[in-house]
């Protein structure tokens, strides 16, 4: 008995062959790719058990499996009767006395299959790698091996064409899972080259090609074969002979089973995943003879005669060879371009780890995409992180030019607009420490000079500037501190100082010094006795003793305390009571209920000491309460809840932001979420984006679009 199953989406149906197994997902790692927002990425599986009966085993599947309408929780028999829901496409079982042959069709041109999306670039461990047996010349290494066994000398190629060649081109005309290359003709005729091993393949002469065919025929970089879904695109890459398909040059095409690839002396049979071309669609298939001998003379001025199936015949004039050109020009006057292509281009060029970036062109590309189907929301992701990195490297540009003219305060000004998940940010980095340098050392001779010449308010403001400037690259220079401290003083002004928020990007900042806080303090407390005391709190963290102190005082003369002073005692017992009883939760690893006290203690102090301010003992029960999230947060990793792993992660480093192992963590997080966001959008991945990144973060941020774009609130 032979088994196939046919999916039928809301637009599209494709049956495939049931041999042994098939995975069904919505993406590149699966056999079956279903373009359902209500499918996981690895959604379930079909397989024929030792019994010889046909099971559906859910995969942990967000939605579930469901069999005739009931969900199922454990490997279900399947009969033909039987309705199996995956998301919102519903599948049939097939049986049939002989092996079905594997086929996909399309119920509508738009062909909604086209648009998954492409492997994510060397991360899809399900995309095998044919690793070459024998290691050939230095400058093939790491070229893709034919996949035939038997070998042929380079040296003496093959003109003819096989005589086998009608059966074998019958043979290719049917879709299959795995896209290959068979040469039919040329030096390497009989060898067949894998697909699947990369997502973008170049075809060529030399290195860097992944498909290396030496011959002069062939240019050094000739073609492009890269994945739109599940399908293969052919792109022409400028090469002086050109790229034909089925004897038509082309730039980029779409490849369907059984097409005739000619690059250079070589012929390639095409058979993999596509649509079947029709012969009987008027101008879909065309057929090119050129007539040769003694007669070339006379056709020079014609490329030959072209006999179209269809009721008219058409004499077409030779086509000039194909020559680089961009995607822009190839389309100016056609409007009849096929989005899903130009949605790979828009791909291809927006791809930051690929050969052919280019935000500028990929935002044109993607804008096209766009005019041609606005259903296609992949596209506007992409035009948007298209226009966003032109705009960050046009900042930074500006800044550049802003710095290097000492326009210093501008550049920075400039600098904080540009978002850490950017291309532009690295460079933005550097910039800023050179920048804010330079600007340092200006306001630090600044402020000694000005506050020796008795202009105490322009020092002040000199020396705040500079510890503003290096607060976050290496600590004030204590010459700028004590100036600081005594031009405060005498225009009567706050010595506090906190370090910009909107530096800490740039990289570590530093806390107040010892000798820094203790002035803060003491001016924070009017009353020396009551100072002293608090002073000797912040660094011993000790509240009792200080409340018990602070008794004595005022029961020896009452008259020299105020009755805040009733309310501070009271507040620091309360921090004594609330941190024993927290300790509970701290030993058995409970941080919720260590919270539930600590966080009293954690306002108490809030309120008698300046902003920034915080004893060792708070500062320590935060770093115990960090610990302990980090540790919820590594234990929900090993299970992949990756969602409440980052809300432990982001609790934690709320309380410690200077732990790194949260920041390694969070980091870490950050930047799968913007690897996802590239390789694999949709809503189930814009949603885990969101879950796992910083608010209001460049990532989150992004993630939040895809869910407005793609409608999945």
């Amino acid at each position: 008995m032979a088994y196939s199953l046919t999916f039928m989406g809301e637009q599209d149906e494709q049956t495939v062959e049931l041999s042994s197994e098939l995975s069904v997902g919505r993406t590149n790692q699966n056999d079956v790719i279903l373009n359902d927002q209500g499918v996981s990425r690895k959604h379930c599986r079909f397989f024929i058990g030792e019994d010889g009966q046909v099971y559906v085993e859910d995969l942990g599947s967000a939605n579930g499996v469901q069999v005739d309408g009931v969900p199922i929780s454990q490997p279900m028999p399947l009969s033909p009767d039987n309705e199996i829901s995956i998301g919102k496409t519903k599948a049939r079982l097939i049986a049939s006395p002989s092996a079905g042959r594997s086929r996909s069709s399309a119920r509508s041109s738009g062909g909604a299959l086209a648009r998954r999306d492409s492997p994510a670039r060397g991360e899809r461990g399900a995309l095998r790698r044919r690793d070459s047996q024998e290691r050939g010349p230095a400058d093939q290494r790491g070229a893709i091996e034919p996949v035939s066994s038997s070998r042929r000398s380079m040296s003496a190629p093959t003109r003819g064409r096989s005589k086998s060649l009608t059966n074998t081109r019958a043979k290719a005309m049917k879709a299959t899972s795995r896209g290959k290359l068979k040469c039919l003709s040329g030096p390497a005729e009989g060898d067949t080259f894998d697909l699947n091993g990369k997502p973008r393949l170049i075809v060529g002469r030399s290195t860097p090609a992944d498909i290396i065919l030496n011959d002069p025929s062939v240019a050094r970089k000739h073609a492009e074969i890269y994945k739109v879904g599940s399908f293969f695109n052919v792109y022409d890459l400028g090469s002086p002979g050109g790229t034909l398909v089925n004897g038509e040059p082309v730039t980029e095409t779409q490849l369907c089973p059984g097409d005739e690839i000619t690059i250079g002396d070589y012929v390639f049979l095409y058979t993999g995943p596509g649509e079947l071309r029709d012969a009987s669609a008027g101008g879909a298939t065309r057929k090119k003879y050129i007539f040769g001998g003694l007669a070339a003379a006379v056709l020079l001025g014609f490329a030959g005669m072209a006999v179209v199936a269809g009721e008219e015949e058409d004499v077409v004039s030779a086509p000039a060879q194909p020559g680089p050109r961009s995607l822009a020009a190839a389309n100016k006057n056609d409007d009849n371009v096929d989005p899903l292509r130009l949605l790979g281009r828009c791909k291809a060029l927006a791809d930051i780890e690929g050969e052919q970036l280019n935000f500028k062109e990929a935002a044109q590309v993607c804008a096209k995409v766009l005019e041609l189907d606005p259903t296609l929301t992949e596209a506007r992701s992409l035009e948007r992180l298209a226009k966003r990195e032109i705009k960050f490297g046009e900042i930074l540009e500006d800044a550049k030019l802003k710095s290097s003219t000492s326009q210093d305060e501008t550049a920075i000004e400039l600098l904080l607009q540009i978002e850490p998940d950017s291309m532009a940010f690295t460079q933005a980095r550097q910039l800023f420490r050179d920048t804010s340098d330079r600007l340092a050392k200006r306001m630090r001779t600044q402020c000694l000079t000005e506050h020796k010449s008795g202009f105490y308010q322009q020092a002040f403001d000199a020396c705040r500037r500079h510890m503003e400037l290096v607060c976050n690259l290496e600590d004030a220079s204590q010459d700028v501190v004590k100036t600081f401290s005594l031009a405060a003083k005498r225009i009567k002004a706050s010595e506090t100082f906190v370090c910009p928020e909107t530096y800490a990007v740039f990289g570590k900042r530093v806390a107040f010094d010892d000798s820094n806080i203790e002035r803060t303090i003491e001016r924070h407390f009017p009353n020396k006795t009551v100072a002293k005391a608090m002073i000797e709190y912040y660094t011993t963290g000790r509240p009792k003793k200080i409340a018990d102190d602070l008794k004595r005082a005022k029961a020896k003369s009452p008259k020299n305390f105020s009755s805040d002073v009733d309310e501070l005692i009271l507040k620091l017992e309360v921090i004594d009571g609330r941190y024993t009883s927290g300790q509970e939760g701290i030993l058995r690893n409970d941080a919720a209920r260590a919270e539930q006290f600590w966080k009293d203690a954690f306002d108490a102090e809030a309120t008698f000491f300046p902003k920034g301010v915080e004893s060792v003992l708070i500062r320590d029960m935060k770093a115990q309460l960090a610990k302990i999230y980090f540790t919820q947060g590594e234990d929900f990793m090993k299970k992949e809840f990756y969602g409440e792993a980052f809300k432990a992660y982001y609790t934690g480093y709320q309380y410690d932001a200077k732990n790194r192992d949260l920041l390694k963590q969070i980091a870490f997080m950050e930047q799968k979420a913007s690897q996802f966001l590239r390789q694999d959008p949709g809503c189930e991945t814009a949603r885990l984006s969101a879950s796992i990144t910083i608010p209001k973060s460049g990532v989150n941020k992004r993630a939040e679009e895809m869910l407005i774009d793609y409608n999945c609130l």
